[in-house]
């Protein structure tokens, strides 16, 4: 089972151990709670409770003190947990299309605005992301719609 499906069912066991009388496996909590601990780099994603209660005792004496309704309890999981699932389930969809896809930006701006554009695009490039600005890289005498269209799907 991949990582993405093994913490959604987390998060789902984690919200029934809280908010029903069906007790969490102590195992299971450990395992699952130390398997995303240890990936670094989702260790920012990862809920704080997560990394603050060791045990299933911790988290109910933590969660319950702090939250008492089902309905908080509720929200409060999903939304801990919500940045960690998008990332996990995106993660392979990024990294399978990354070395197929290149991104591109288009910036478009006004007169007015040139040089904060010009900015933008150094800072883009320096990201490894190619970009292009509206009257520096698209000729006058071009169909402007038609060629930023080609630019970004490219």
């Amino acid at each position: 089972m991949d990582l993405y499906k093994q913490t959604l069912d987390f998060q789902e066991a984690l919200i029934k151990h809280l908010t029903t009388t069906e007790a969490m496996d102590e195992h299971a909590y450990e395992t699952l709670r130390k398997e995303l601990i240890e990936k670094a780099s989702l260790k920012e994603f990862i809920p704080p409770f997560l990394i603050q209660n060791r045990t299933v005792q911790h988290l109910n004496q933590s969660i319950k003190a702090s939250l008492p309704t089902y309905a908080q309890r509720r929200t409060y999981i999903r939304e801990s947990f919500s940045r960690l699932l998008d990332v996990l389930e995106f993660e392979e969809t990024f990294s399978a299309e990354s070395e197929q896809m290149t991104k591109k930006a288009f910036i478009s701006y006004s007169t007015d605005d040139k040089i904060i554009a010009g900015k933008l695009k150094s800072v883009l490039e320096g990201y490894d992301i190619p970009s292009f600005m509206a009257h520096d890289d698209i000729e006058v005498s071009e169909e402007w719609s038609k060629r930023i269209l080609e630019e970004v799907n490219s």
